[in-house]
Parts: C-alpha cells; structure tokens; sequence
C-alpha cells in the first residue's frame, strides 16, 4: 500500500543523483571544489571526467546540476 505523504503535511524529501563532469586542467580542480562544497563523492573519474553521486533535498541537487 502506497501513503502520499506530501497531503499529510510537511515531510522529509531526499533525493540521489548521479552526474558527469568533464573538464581538464583547472576545470577538473574547481568540479572537485564544487563537488567538496555540495559533499557530493566521486565514484568514478578518467582523465577527462568524473562522475558525481550527490544526495539530498531537490533544490541541492539542482543547485549542484
């Protein structure tokens, strides 16, 4: 059984993103900075790209995108 907890009053929203970043040089510093500010993790990287798995309330995850 599905409750719509968003009729019942004010809840608790998390969401999980998973984002790639390329970049080079001192791109890839400042994606690493950014991504320490929002405490997103990297779970994969290359030379070029890393790919970010961040959490939280939507308005984070779209401030981070």
């Amino acid at each position: 059984e599905v409750h719509d907890l968003t009729v019942e009053g004010p809840s608790v929203e998390r969401e999980l993103a998973l984002l790639k970043v390329e970049g080079e040089g001192d791109k890839r510093v400042e994606a690493l900075r950014l991504a320490d500010i929002f405490r997103a993790n990297a779970v994969d990287s290359t030379l070029t790209s890393f790919v970010f798995e961040i959490t939280g309330a939507p308005e984070k995850i779209d401030a981070f995108a």
